[in-house]
């Protein structure tokens, strides 16, 4: 039953929490009652105090989940923010670091650097800044570049799928 036909039904205007509540108790009869019926029976029990207390738990059921709903949205946009922020910060630090590190030749700063934003993206800074790489630096850049090497060699000395007849 749609909302329209529901209020022509019952002969008023109805809100749409009253008109979900009615369409899902008449969608529970089933086949038991025609349209027609269960509004005309809706009418005679808009008086009834049992009827006003189901019909308030209703609503005050449908405005919490409103609500719930709302709530989880707004954590949800505020942790993405924070996210966000955090990511921010922690890309600023560690370009502070960096620099830092260099500026005093601090491996101490270094390695806090290599923490926070991990080890690629250290050697990076580094050499998008033009800063010379130290021995650790350099020794750390080979074990990447053999590291990914390695991986390349293992899947080329896979034996080569034999193809099927």
């Amino acid at each position: 039953m749609l909302h329209n036909e529901f209020e022509e039904l019952i002969g008023r205007k109805a809100t749409e929490s009253e008109y979900e509540m009615a369409d899902a108790i008449y969608m529970g009869c089933g086949d038991s009652i025609d349209k027609q019926t269960f509004c005309a029976e809706y009418v005679k029990l808009q008086d009834n105090p049992l009827f006003k207390s189901v019909f308030k738990a209703w609503n005050e059921e449908i405005e919490a989940k409103a609500f719930e709903a709302n709530r989880a949205a707004e954590l949800e946009m505020d942790l993405e923010s924070q996210k966000e922020v955090t990511d921010k910060l922690r890309k600023d630090l560690g370009a502070f670091l960096v620099d830092r590190a260099e500026h005093f030749h601090s491996g101490t700063l270094r390695d806090m650097a290599i923490e926070l934003i991990g080890l690629r993206a250290y050697l990076k800074a580094k050499i998008e800044r033009g800063d010379n790489l130290w021995r650790r630096d350099f020794l750390a850049l080979i074990g990447e570049v053999n590291g990914g090497m390695q991986n390349v060699l293992e899947t080329l000395s896979e034996p080569a799928e034999q193809p099927t007849e």
